[in-house]
């Protein structure tokens, strides 16, 4: 095997790393788009959650509103004070 052959086989692996790698990266990269995407959407519908909360807090009071939620009185306190 000549020294030429072998030079050309590591410079094809090389270019086949790189390729490999080079996809690899894109789809890492397109997934956290996505996931950035859907964090937001998340976050925005969370902010509508709290205030449907706060709501029924203003309507029916903190304790009534927490049995009625099956939540942590203390939290939702605290969820409601974050959208005034």
């Amino acid at each position: 095997m000549s020294r030429f052959q072998n030079d050309e086989g590591a410079r094809r692996r090389l270019l086949d790393a790189q390729r490999a790698e080079s996809g690899a990266l894109r789809a890492v990269m397109a997934v956290e788009r996505r996931k950035h995407s859907a964090q937001e959407r998340l976050d925005a519908v969370d902010g509508e959650l709290a205030e449907a909360q706060a709501m029924l807090v203003s309507i029916s009071g903190l304790s009534r509103a927490a049995q009625l939620l099956e939540a942590d009185e203390r939290e939702l306190k605290q969820r409601v004070k974050r959208t005034d």
